[in-house]
């Protein structure tokens, strides 16, 4: 699978990378025959660096897709000991050992064709001072009507030193600070006291009340 794209000059000397989701399974990303990714996971979301494989002017970037099934021979031979699988649900042997949606190797209600591709998006962004990889809301309850949410943001720092203005909105009230992060991965927190929430009910005991949670 491969396609063509055009970059201006002005774009270069920039950092760039992919953006790609639920590329599925065993697979190799090249831009302009250089290798940038590898994957093996279709539950990954995935964010190689591609800065240094760009060109001014016309790209190429191509995916290579292995056989699942040859795939999963390989790494059952590579263990130190014999990983049952299921062989009344599943007819294609050893794919438990890849991170893929099991159905598509058969189930009660699908047949075993062992599918790849890519399912989700692959675009080329702009790699800017800092990203948010993931938001990870958790609620606590310390006694009946008292709740906290602790919002915990993990952060991709490309350039380290520059400040960082971490926002995070929620139910009216608006958090800001700047903060200044090593380089890599960090993780940056706000807690919001929550008194007397609207409460998520299931379906015939109350309402499914939600709350937006903003972070910038």
């Amino acid at each position: 699978l491969s396609r063509e794209f055009e970059l201006a000059a002005p774009v270069l000397g920039e950092g760039w990378y992919l953006d790609v989701d639920y590329l599925d399974t065993v697979a190799e990303i090249r831009v302009n025959e250089v290798l940038v990714l590898e994957a093996a996971n279709c539950f990954r979301r995935y964010r190689p660096d591609v800065s240094s494989a760009l060109k001014v002017g016309l790209n190429r970037i191509e995916i290579t897709f292995r056989s699942n099934i040859a795939a999963a021979v390989a790494l059952q031979s590579s263990q130190p000991f014999y990983v049952p699988y299921s062989s009344s649900n599943c007819p294609i042997p050893h794919v438990n050992m890849l991170r893929k949606p099991q159905c598509h190797f058969g189930w009660d209600w699908n047949i075993a064709i062992a599918p790849f591709g890519l399912y989700g998006r692959i675009e080329l962004r702009r790699a800017y001072v800092a990203r948010i990889e993931h938001v990870h809301p958790h609620v606590q309850c310390f006694s009946e009507g008292d709740y906290e949410l602790d919002v915990e943001v993990k952060l991709h720092v490309r350039e380290y030193g520059k400040p960082i203005r971490f926002q995070v909105w929620f139910n009216g009230e608006h958090r800001s600070r700047d903060v200044i992060l090593q380089k890599g991965e960090e993780w940056a927190v706000e807690t919001f006291h929550v008194p007397s929430p609207k409460l998520w009910w299931p379906a015939g005991s109350g309402e499914q009340h939600l709350y937006d949670v903003v972070v910038a």
